[in-house]
């Protein structure tokens, strides 16, 4: 009898793996995600691995990535008055302060200076953050076509993009995207006629409810872990996944690192160089 596999992919929680265990020895991050690995080929593995039987057959690979991206806080505009800009600078002054787009000599003149000085400043900052604003809102559309070359070069791999995760541009962070999660447990549940074995390539805990739900409806879960060069597990939320799923795959860091393509070490960056 043959099983049917569907594989469901957190992709950010598989950027953070791939970055986790081979950045920046083997793998650049910011080229998103390995460009010579043969990814139709990792996942029919991934799902001869996960099952018993001897006939396999990886229906689709769900692939959840987020949509868009949100630059926090908005940029002052060429719409607003001298007044409304003014007020944007106190609002954000203390972000501005702590952060390093103006020198510590105009610090002082952020809130008490003239309004002159102040809206020079004002623009100044501004200028950097438009750069920097635009710089995240490139990567996000690289990343976009780079998924998109996968969905057309690889079998029945399916990228879902939805959601929105916000980059606060004075800490040049991102913050938690959950939408991918939600969408991603909801298509499981949603997805269950398709499939007899669920295949989860995350290590959060928040698919926990998804993955009682699915069992509840007759279907085998498995949750996928991956081993550091030492042998030791990658640290995440794993656990309760793992208590709650069938059973947990295990994925060698060799085995990993082969199948993504890594096998040649990256020289170590110049002082000189910076990172993207």
């Amino acid at each position: 009898m043959e099983n049917r596999v569907c594989i469901f992919v957190d992709g950010e929680n598989l950027r953070f793996t791939i970055n986790e265990l081979f950045s920046p020895r083997f793998f650049d991050p910011s080229e998103y995600i390995p460009i010579n690995a043969k990814w139709d080929d990792w996942y029919d593995t991934l799902a001869r691995q996960s099952v018993f039987e001897a006939h396999v057959k990886r229906v689709r690979t769900y692939w959840f990535v987020t949509e868009n991206v949100y630059c926090h806080p908005p940029l002052i505009h060429r719409d607003m008055t001298d007044a409304q800009q003014l007020e944007w600078l106190d609002i954000n002054a203390n972000a501005i302060q702590s952060s390093k787009v103006i020198q510590n000599s105009e610090k002082r003149q952020l809130r008490s200076g003239p309004d002159r000085e102040r809206l020079r400043m004002l623009y100044k900052v501004t200028d950097d953050l438009r750069g920097l604003k635009g710089w995240v809102e490139n990567v996000f559309k690289s990343n976009h076509h780079r998924q998109n070359e996968i969905a057309e070069k690889y079998r029945a791999i399916e990228f879902c993009r939805s959601g929105e995760i916000t980059y606060r541009l004075f800490d040049k962070k991102f913050g938690q995207e959950k939408t991918v999660d939600v969408n991603l447990a909801l298509a499981m549940a949603l997805r269950a006629p398709i499939y007899d074995t669920a295949v989860i390539v995350s290590g959060d805990q928040d698919y926990v409810p998804a993955v009682q739900q699915v069992k509840n409806l007759g279907k085998n879960v498995v949750n996928v872990s991956f081993e550091r060069e030492n042998g030791g597990l990658l640290p995440g939320g794993a656990k309760k996944l793992n208590e709650i799923t069938d059973w947990s795959l295990q994925i060698p860091f060799k085995e990993f690192q082969k199948a993504l393509g890594l096998t040649k070490e990256i020289p170590p960056r110049d002082q000189g160089q910076t990172s993207t």
